[in-house]
């Protein structure tokens, strides 16, 4: 089995800074004749306000607006 990376990245979401864990794995593939592009699957393993993972409490609508915002980082 093999140990995943954790990458790190705060982010400030509606005034409230945010540290995130998450995980990318797979790589860009550009566009071919024959085959969709292909971009890396990131993972967040956490959504942390200073030591408290507040992830579980998260709604999924809330999930999504973090995953933009960190998209937006060029992860």
């Amino acid at each position: 089995m093999s140990k995943r990376n954790l990458n790190y990245q705060t982010l400030n979401y509606k005034g409230i800074d945010l540290l995130l864990s998450y995980t990318v794995e797979g790589k860009y593939y550009p566009a071919t004749q024959y085959e969709p592009a292909e971009y890396p699957e990131v993972e967040i393993q956490e959504v942390m306000i200073k030591e408290i993972d507040i992830k579980p409490i998260l709604l999924d609508s809330q999930m999504d607006e973090i995953y933009e915002l960190l998209n937006d980082c060029e992860v």
